[in-house]
């Protein structure tokens, strides 16, 4: 059974993400956290298939974050979202293995399409 693991620190965001995504995959695949450390303390254990990753988080950067799931975790797909369309978020995150880098504001409603193709 494949898994998605969400990491944003806005509860709006998860909740549109978890609508969107609904139909995609069943409740019980799909788990959240709002911080680095929570994130990480969840996906030690059973590190998910797919992961959706704010870059800013309250803790900690979510670059950060993407840097340990690609050394620890390399059959994780990555997709970085952010509020930040700043060219150089895109390519470090590019740069660091992550499948994808989505504007929050503009790519969006990408994001169902591309979690499909990962599945």
């Amino acid at each position: 059974m494949r898994s998605l693991f969400i990491v944003d620190d806005s509860p709006l965001i998860i909740e549109r993400l978890l609508g969107m995504l609904e139909g995609l995959l069943s409740p019980e695949q799909i788990s959240f956290a709002g911080s680095y450390g929570e994130a990480l303390s969840l996906i030690d254990p059973s590190p998910p298939d797919i992961l959706l990753l704010d870059v800013h988080l309250p803790d900690r950067s979510g670059v950060e974050l993407l840097r340990v799931v690609r050394k620890r975790y390399p059959g994780t797909s990555v997709i970085m979202i952010s509020n930040q369309s700043d060219e150089s978020y895109r390519s470090v995150c590019t740069a660091l293995g992550a499948f994808r880098f989505l504007d929050k504001s503009t790519e969006f409603e990408e994001i169902p399409g591309l979690v499909m193709s990962l599945l």
